[in-house]
């Protein structure tokens, strides 16, 4: 028997409009496709996230409205290959801020760092940005921030050190105050919860 024309049209905006409410149903949908705020859940917001420079995956620091919790997580938003921690209770504690300058909006410019290790393996996520020298401007351009993006796994047993770089796109960032140990408006809950110390490197 053959199908009518005008069903089978039927069946075929169907199929496409299922597949929409498929796609658009799946976990993880915070931001546009194929950004770093995939890797955060429903209700958390990034502090901080970037893609891999050599890959298709994303690292991301997420945190609740609330700021109850601070969890990583390193994958893609199909596959997470790593969240750390597991248990969100006092996740606060179990990270170190670090920084280093004045911030991305200045040109002595920022390195800031959230520090935290998993069994033996400690791990760095870092944001350097700056404006640039206005020596190397050309005439009427603009002078807006740059930034750089990187994660250094360092294995404790043997000290040996591997820098993953960061590349655009990127969310949020580590520029959460003026200095350690001052008070902020700009990311003072966060600092209220973490323990931040000078940065050396």
């Amino acid at each position: 028997m053959t199908v009518p024309h005008w069903i089978r049209i039927t069946l075929l905006i169907t199929a496409v409009c299922s597949s929409s409410i498929i796609l658009t149903a799946m976990p993880g949908s915070a931001g546009a496709p194929g950004t770093p705020s995939q890797l955060c859940t429903q209700g958390e917001t990034i502090l901080i996230g970037f893609q891999m420079k050599k890959s298709s995956k994303f690292a991301a620091i997420c945190t609740n409205k609330k700021e109850d919790y601070i969890v990583y997580r390193f994958g893609t938003p199909a596959k997470v290959d790593l969240e750390y921690p597991k248990e969100k209770k006092d996740s606060w504690n179990k990270f170190t801020y670090k920084r280093d300058g004045i911030g991305c909006d200045h040109r002595v410019g920022l390195a800031a760092s959230l520090v935290f290790q998993n069994g033996p393996v400690r791990y760095r996520v870092r944001e350097v940005c700056g404006l640039q020298p206005i020596e190397t401007l050309k005439q009427d351009q603009d002078n807006t921030p740059t930034y750089s993006y990187s994660i250094e796994v360092t294995d404790t047993k043997t000290n040996k050190t591997t820098s993953l770089e960061g590349r655009e796109p990127h969310e949020g960032s580590l520029d959460l105050g003026p200095m350690c140990g001052e008070d902020s408006d700009k990311g003072k809950k966060a600092l209220d919860r973490i323990d931040c110390e000078k940065d050396r490197g």
